[in-house]
């Protein structure tokens, strides 16, 4: 029994066997290329989306490490103000306001140290999701200075000046916090530096991402171009070449043909007339088209009789 390469058992099918199959299951050219831009138009669009929410979260992230310099700047100055006033209702309030500050310290400290990223929302900015603290943070945070050490003494320390009923400028405990704020403040600031950095070599990447997908969407609908459209155009210039090949024909048998032929419409009108006629009649093609034929080869007697019998 021979054997030829066409018996030999096939492991996979081809690109083209697989692009047909697909096309079968999908219904033609036309809905398989509607989906596959669909599918390429929403893949970019969710990538897209994806990149533009992280750098919203990035620019709270900004914002927060900004914030904590702010808010123990705005801590010191309501130390100063409980240790000098003797004003009861000045005293309370700058009580009230330090241990206000003080907890929005520790809640924007706790996620810069986490790492976790920011998921910005209409309302609040401390919906979080799991993240990594990259390793200049965790060096500013927690590397030689110890500066999130520090800040919870200064925050423990605060805390526990605000629980006091009467204190002085120059109570040592009051000194102790203001020399921890005075540490602290130019590594929060080194801090909100990185942060901003970082957040801005992640915009660059997110840049040079939707650079890059704009290029592939490109270049996948050049492929559906090429797969789908290819495919149609030859088929239709296929199908035109096909019918002026019988247009011709038809032309050639009409103008060798040995008889009078003349095609007109319900109206009468003249729309093709072959060389035979023209020759035997005396009258060119371009005289007669958009003519009734009536009026030029019917005597006027014979037209109604003509035109019934036709």
């Amino acid at each position: 029994m021979a054997y030829t390469f066409a018996d030999k058992p096939r492991m996979c099918p081809s690109f083209q066997e697989l692009w047909q199959r697909y096309r079968n299951l999908m219904g033609g050219h036309y809905a398989s290329g509607l989906f596959l831009v669909a599918v390429m138009l929403t893949a970019v669009f969710l990538l897209i989306g994806t990149g533009l929410d992280n750098q919203r979260g990035n620019i709270a992230r900004v914002k927060l490490a900004e914030n904590v310099v702010r808010l123990t700047e705005a801590a010191r100055g309501e130390i100063l103000t409980l240790s000098l006033t003797t004003n009861p209702d000045l005293n309370r309030k700058a009580r009230s306001n330090l241990l206000e500050t003080l907890t929005k310290i520790g809640d924007a400290h706790s996620i810069l140290v986490s790492g976790d990223r920011i998921l910005p929302t209409k309302d609040l900015w401390y919906i979080t999701a799991p993240g990594e603290l990259s390793d200049e943070l965790e060096q500013i945070y927690f590397g030689t200075t110890a500066m999130d050490e520090q800040l919870q003494q200064f925050i423990n320390g605060a805390r526990s000046l605000a629980s006091r009923s009467n204190i002085h400028f120059d109570d040592e405990r009051v000194s102790q916090v203001l020399n921890l704020i005075d540490r602290i403040l130019p590594e929060l600031e080194r801090a909100a530096t990185f942060v901003e950095k970082e957040s801005a070599a992640e915009f660059d990447q997110a840049v040079t991402t939707f650079s890059t997908l704009y290029v592939v969407m490109l270049l996948g609908l050049l492929a559906v171009a090429q797969m789908v459209l290819k495919p149609l155009v030859n088929r239709l210039e296929n199908t035109i070449g096909e019918l002026q090949q019988e247009k011709d024909f038809t032309s050639a048998v009409l103008n060798t043909s040995q008889a009078l032929i003349t095609v007109t419409d319900q109206q009468g009108e003249i729309h093709l007339i072959n060389e035979y006629t023209q020759e035997e009649s005396g009258w060119a093609k371009e005289e007669l088209d958009g003519t009734n034929f009536f009026d030029h080869f019917i005597p006027e007697e014979e037209r109604d009789t003509f035109k019934d019998n036709l």
